[in-house]
């Protein structure tokens, strides 16, 4: 009974709306169009319908008010709705109208000044406590997701060594850790809702081996596809995923990357021989070896990858590489 009150009520307005004569003008141009040799004029339909039935020029407008109306019944899903709330779900704040971002709330205790100090050993002069830094990276420009709190602390390893040190040192002390690439993705898997250690693999960028006659290469997860594939051009290689300028490989296996070359050559999954991951408690593992046969055991590079930081910290990664086509076209 609401529902028909609602739409007898937008009928009313219907009708005496700036639309009706539109409407009607649009109908008047039909029903003066050639009719079929077997169908009375129009002028004789209306006619005759509207001394019989006075409901007639009612019917079409009647059925569009009340499919209107039902639609203007029916729940709505839109967050802005909501624009005066900051409902809390499981810690995460979502923001009202005209919100693009979800704010991730957490707990940050204080930094203990021991595990500072053993990480200034480890990694010397490669350690930030600057805010600005710190602000960089807690919240990076890129991401959807944005975090309260910023990390403590960002360290700039240099080696598969001094990774295992500082995750064995926070797994110690129970400091959330957090890895660091090129912080171009959006997923916010690089935010430190808990502060902690911002681990920023910048400074690992080498190349470590390259196999031209086996097309695969070894690489340290700091370095760019971009400057990867100005290495690989002199040899008639290169690594055909393209995400996005500014990404790094380390970061492009956390977040199964893909790019507008994956359709012919597949995503970061289909490309990656295998990992070396610092796993939470420090130890090294390796995930596979270079070689394209192999079944033994689980697939560990595949579930490495794409998990975003969560299962292990990338320290080096071996990809499978792709000729240089002869020639491309761009349409």
């Amino acid at each position: 009974m609401s529902n028909f009150f609602s739409s007898w009520l937008w009928l009313s307005r219907f009708r005496s709306s700036s639309l009706n004569h539109s409407f009607h003008r649009a109908l008047h141009s039909i029903t003066t169009a050639t009719p079929h040799k077997n169908a009375p004029t129009s002028s004789n339909f209306f006619n005759s319908h509207r001394t019989n039935n006075p409901w007639t020029n009612w019917s079409i407008p009647l059925a569009l008010a009340l499919s209107a109306g039902s639609l203007s019944l029916q729940p709505h899903s839109d967050p802005s709705f909501s624009d005066s709330l900051d409902s809390d779900i499981s810690g995460v704040s979502i923001g009202g109208k005209g919100s693009t971002q979800y704010v991730v709330k957490g707990s940050q205790k204080e930094f203990p000044q021991e595990l500072l100090e053993e990480l200034k050993i480890i990694c010397k002069d490669n350690i930030s406590l600057d805010y600005d830094e710190r602000y960089f990276h807690g919240k990076p420009q890129n991401s959807f997701h944005k975090a309260v709190n910023i990390p403590d602390v960002i360290v700039y390893p240099r080696s598969e060594e001094e990774v295992s040190k500082i995750v064995k040192l926070c797994n110690i002390h129970k400091i959330p850790i957090v890895p660091y690439g090129g912080a171009t993705s959006i997923e916010g898997h690089t935010l430190s809702p808990n502060g902690g250690v911002c681990i920023d693999m910048a400074s690992m960028q080498k190349v470590k081996a390259l196999h031209v006659d086996d097309m695969d290469v070894v690489v340290d997860p700091g370095i760019g596809w971009m400057e990867l594939n100005e290495y690989l051009e002199p040899f008639g290689l290169f690594f055909p995923l393209d995400p996005g300028p500014g990404a790094s490989i380390g970061g492009m296996c956390a977040t199964r990357c893909s790019g507008s070359l994956a359709v012919r050559y597949g995503t970061m999954r289909d490309n990656v021989i295998s990992l070396k991951v610092v796993l939470a408690n420090g130890d090294i593992v390796k995930t596979a070896s270079r070689a394209r046969k192999s079944a033994a055991g689980y697939d560990l590079t595949r579930l490495m990858i794409g998990s975003e930081g969560t299962l292990g910290v990338i320290t080096e990664v071996t990809l499978r590489l792709q000729k240089i086509p002869q020639c491309s076209v761009i349409t």
